[in-house]
This record gives C-alpha cells, structure tokens and sequence, in this order.
C-alpha cells in the first residue's frame, strides 16, 4: 500500500479557499512584522552599546585631552600681566580690571559675562571641548562662576583651565595654584580638579580648597563639607592610582618628591579666610607667613644681607592679618611678637 492510500483528499469551496488564503497572507504580514521589530530591537540595542560605548569612552579620554591642552599651554605665564586674564576657545584675551574682575558662564558657555557691566560672546562647539582658561598674577585674586553653576575663587598666582561648557559623563579642570571651590551638586557628573598627571581631587558637590603651587613641595585639599576622593600615584606600584577619601575638618597632604600622601583633622579656617581678605595663622612658621603675604601682596620676601634664617622654632606667628592694610602694617603686626626687622627697597622686603 502507498503511503498515500489513507489521505482523505478534501475539496474546498470558492469561499473557504479565500478564507485560507487571506490567513496565510496575514500570517506571513505577522511573521514580516515580528522580522522588523527584532531587527529594529537589535539595531536600538547596538545603537544604546554603542553610545555607552562612545561615553566611556570619551569621558576617559576627557582627562587626557585637558592634560595635553594644559601641556599645549604652559609657555602661557600667570605673572605676564600685571591685570586677571581671561583666554577665550579662539585665543583671544582679555584682560579684567577692578570692576570686571569675577567671571560668570552661562549654561552654554557662549555668553561670559565680566563683573556687572561687560558681555563677551564666544563661539562653542558642541563637538568637542572648548578649553578658556584664567590666569590670577600675584597680588590679585578673582572669582569665576563656571556654565554649571560652581563657584571657584582664585588666590594670586594661580591658572585655572577649564571647559567653557562641560560635556560628557565629568567635569574636568586643571588648577596651578590655590583655589576654593563651592561644587554645584550633579551626582551623574563627578567634578574632578587635575593638579597633574598623577593626582587630581574628584567631588560631586561639595566645599573645599586646594593649594598646589609649581614651586611647593606639597599639594594640601582641606575640606570644609561634603566628601571629596583624592587620586593619586606613589612609588609602591608605578602606573597604578590609588584613592584617599576624606571628611569635613580634614586635610590630605601630597607630597611631590615622596610621592606619598597623609591626612590630619585640622580647623578648616584659616584655609578659607584669605576669600574673605584675612589671614588666619595659628603657630605658622615666617617661611610660610612671607610667602604667601609675597603672592598676595606681589612682593619679594627674602632675607637681608645678614643671612636671617626663618625655620627655628621661635620664628612663628599666631594671629589674624587684614590684607586691605599696606604690606608694611602687615608686617609691623608680625613683628610685635617675633624678632626681626625689615626694609623696603621698590618691590623687594629684605628681613633682617
């Protein structure tokens, strides 16, 4: 017996015949349509991959971009000016007198406006970062508000390069000198201070200040609020960073030669008071005193023909100094209880 000897062949009507044939021709709609959502379902989920991908990316090439800009930029002299200096993405530069000396983005980054009376505009381009940077010689401070809304103030003697608009998953700086920062909250964009290759301070809203001059040996961040993590390199493992987290009423000290850090609980205040024109030393030693009375007055500090030397265990101060007095007040409030003395010669103060 064939295999097709018990198939019961069945006629169809005209109608049925339609019937099965619209069923079919919806089923294969159906399957057609099934096809088009999972390749539509792939090509979103590449599409979401890839943007992640590209994120990451970036954000970890952010960091390296503004280190080869900073790098690009170092002929640029903080003190080649006697005024704050703004340099705009296309290089231009203004210099800000009395009245124009606080710096406030917009959102965008493309309005900038100079105290109260004067708007520059800049281009920007939303494919890549656009880096301005502000140079404060010595014997000036400023304050900037950057495009998201953080505040920094700047000490005499410091560069701060930046991004006019942040993009990206980080918002990344560069600081050379001493700097406060009052951190707008974004906890999806940490806010990270690069002071060098090997060491940076990342936030992401907080209060704190942080004092990393060339010519120191130690880069110290003192926290006021919030939480801060310090990032930074040693000689135990080379090219492997490692994080130091510290509190409110804590100090972290870098030091550059020993590539080693420490942390100390300290009052916060004298670190923040130089915003506010004082200065607060608490048993500080004439070294530290001069210098940094020598930045913020721009003047000359060094010893007298006599080879005065300052780092005994006598020679330290302890008490509050206006700086809207003249260098010499200054000095003659030190030297009601300490020994040495001074003479002015121009811009130069030999102690003697």
């Amino acid at each position: 017996m064939k295999p097709t000897d018990n198939i019961e062949h069945i006629s169809l009507t005209d109608q049925e015949k339609e019937q099965l044939k619209h069923r079919i021709k919806k089923s294969i709609l159906h399957f057609n349509s099934r096809k088009k959502q999972w390749r539509y379902a792939y090509a979103m989920a590449a599409s979401i991959v890839l943007f992640l991908f590209v994120r990451v990316y970036l954000n970890q090439d952010a960091g390296d971009n503004l280190l080869k800009f900073v790098e690009s930029s170092e002929s640029v002299d903080v003190n080649g000016s006697n005024e704050v200096v703004l340099i705009l993405n296309d290089n231009e530069s203004v210099s800000l007198d009395g009245d124009n000396s606080e710096v406030a983005y917009s959102n965008t980054g493309e309005k900038v406006s100079l105290g109260q009376s004067k708007t520059l505009s800049q281009s920007i381009d939303d494919e890549k970062l656009n880096y301005n940077t502000l140079l404060v010689p010595y014997g000036k401070r400023t304050q900037l508000k950057l495009s998201d809304g953080s505040l920094v103030w700047l000490n005499s003697g410091s560069k701060l390069i930046y991004p006019a608009k942040f993009t990206g998953n980080s918002r990344e700086i560069y600081l050379e000198g001493e700097a406060i920062f009052e951190v707008a909250h974004d906890a999806e964009h940490p806010f990270i201070v690069q002071l060098s290759k090997d060491n940076a301070v990342e936030v992401l809203g907080t209060v704190f200040n942080v004092s990393s001059y060339p010519e120191d040996q130690v880069v110290q961040t003192t926290l006021k609020s919030g939480s801060v993590k310090i990032r930074y390199s040693d000689n135990s493992e080379k090219n492997k960073s490692k994080y130091l987290k510290i509190t409110p009423g804590t100090m972290a000290e870098f030091n550059k030669e020993q590539a080693a850090i420490t942390s100390k609980a300290v009052d916060v205040t004298p670190y923040f008071s130089w915003r506010e024109g004082v200065f607060i030393f608490k048993k500080d030693y004439l070294t530290t005193i001069f210098k940094k009375l020598s930045r913020y007055y721009n003047v000359k500090i060094e010893p007298g023909d006599n080879g005065f030397k300052l780092n005994t265990n006598n020679d330290t101060f302890t008490g509050h100094l206006e700086l809207k007095d003249d260098i010499s007040e200054v000095l003659n409030i030190i030297k009601e209880t300490t020994n040495f003395n001074y003479t002015i010669e121009g811009n130069k103060i030999n102690i003697n």
